[in-house]
């Protein structure tokens, strides 16, 4: 399998897994793989990366994948909670993390990659790590550990195994903090960072997970059509009792721009549509936990409607008060992406900085990276991914080989 595609400065790609921002778009039952780096479309998605009412730029739809085997919850979740990364660190004594049971899963020593990511993907790459890196604290938390000696005394304020979320990590990336960024997409405004950084980006695809969308669990409504969810965040809609719920206003939140949540967003949304702009500062969520706190509080928020990834959800977030919505009368189940028939997936990406020179190729950190790299890829790896409850590459035979 060829290791992904990598994006310079000039926007130029080479290889073919997977398109330009996380995006591989099914159309006429096939998929269509697009560049979208030239330097006239960055600079218009970096307007569509604001919150302010401006004319979009990116791919189209999303497409479905076949899901894991792990069992399906009900759509109701428990307490809202904020999601407790230190349950997932590598080698805790009560860790969520999980290892792959294979002879062929690699022993890495030495200069470890240093890893970082979306919370989201947290659980993933944190049992990559209990897989294939020596024991260790590998607090979530810290920061990643420096190229240079560490001061005396703060050994514990560093971490070769870190989660910074989304828009952090990339910068952590770019800046040669850490190799590998897990991440469910990138934006063009970090796009156009790498390319004022003169840094090539190589976006490995490695798995799949659902996009989906929230209302509180009090709210009638139990399905959307695309085209519906669209019209709201542009505004067309404003009354729940516009497409069947009650007579109450439509409170649409959205992240702040370069989370993973919004470039998927972003891109659902696609081009050539003014969004509408949040109508309060509050109505722009900073992390995916505080969006579901929102949803969640029926006495301030019942109206409210946001999205997230569903193993976030599903997984990460014991929530109540809150229920996913089935788009075109599909809910998100892995049944229906078995199937074909939820087309809302976001590619997970592990994304590293493609080195300038031989030097930095041969290093014990590169050389690291792409033994972890390799495995990942391969069947034990991929594996792995279902295991812990992501939809592993190849799950749709032809379409993603």
């Amino acid at each position: 399998m060829p290791p992904g595609q990598a994006v310079g400065a000039s926007g130029w790609v080479r290889g073919g897994l997977a398109s330009w921002n996380a995006r591989a778009i099914v159309g006429q039952m096939k998929p269509r793989y697009t560049a979208l780096v030239t330097a006239s479309a960055l600079a218009l998605a970096l307007a569509g990366c604001t919150n302010q009412p401006v004319e979009q730029a990116g791919p189209s739809n999303t497409v479905s994948t076949v899901g894991a085997s792990s069992p399906e919850p009900d759509v109701t979740i428990g307490d809202i909670e904020n999601a407790d990364l230190d349950s997932y660190r590598p080698f805790g004594r009560e860790t969520r993390a999980l290892t792959a049971d294979s002879p062929l899963r690699p022993t890495l020593q030495g200069d470890l990659p240093r890893l970082d990511g979306a919370t989201a993907l947290y659980p993933l790459y944190a049992s990559f790590v209990r897989s294939s890196y020596p024991e260790g604290a590998y607090p979530p938390y810290s920061e990643p550990t420096p190229d240079g000696p560490v001061p005396a005394g703060e050994a514990d304020w560093y971490s070769d195994v870190v989660c910074t979320r989304t828009i952090s990590a990339f910068q952590n990336l770019v800046t040669g903090k850490v190799e590998i960024a897990f991440l469910l997409g990138v934006s063009n405004e970090q796009a156009q960072l790498a390319s004022k950084l003169n840094v090539e980006l190589e976006m490995i695809p490695i798995g799949y997970d659902a996009f989906v969308f929230m209302v509180n669990d009090q709210n009638p409504v139990e399905t959307l059509t695309l085209e519906q969810i669209r019209d709201i965040y542009t505004g067309k809609i404003t009354n729940w009792s516009q497409v069947g719920g009650e007579d109450l206003a439509i409170e649409p939140f959205q992240r702040q721009p370069d989370s993973g949540s919004q470039t998927a967003f972003l891109e659902m949304m696609g081009s050539a549509v003014t969004i509408r702009p949040p109508m309060t500062e509050e109505n722009s969520m900073t992390s995916m936990s505080g969006m579901m706190e929102r949803i969640a509080d029926y006495t301030n928020h019942r109206g409210a409607i946001g999205y997230s990834f569903r193993y976030y959800i599903r997984d990460m977030m014991n929530g109540s008060g809150v229920k996913l919505l089935a788009i075109d009368d599909v809910e998100p189940t892995l049944e229906s992406i078995k199937d074909l028939t939820y087309q809302q997936i976001s590619t997970i990406f592990a994304v590293r900085v493609v080195p300038s020179n031989a030097s930095g190729q041969g290093s014990k950190r590169a050389q690291n990276s792409q033994r972890l790299i390799d495995w990942i890829l391969s069947p034990d790896g991929q594996g792995l991914v279902e295991e812990v409850g992501y939809m592993p590459l190849g799950s749709l035979g032809d379409y993603y080989r």
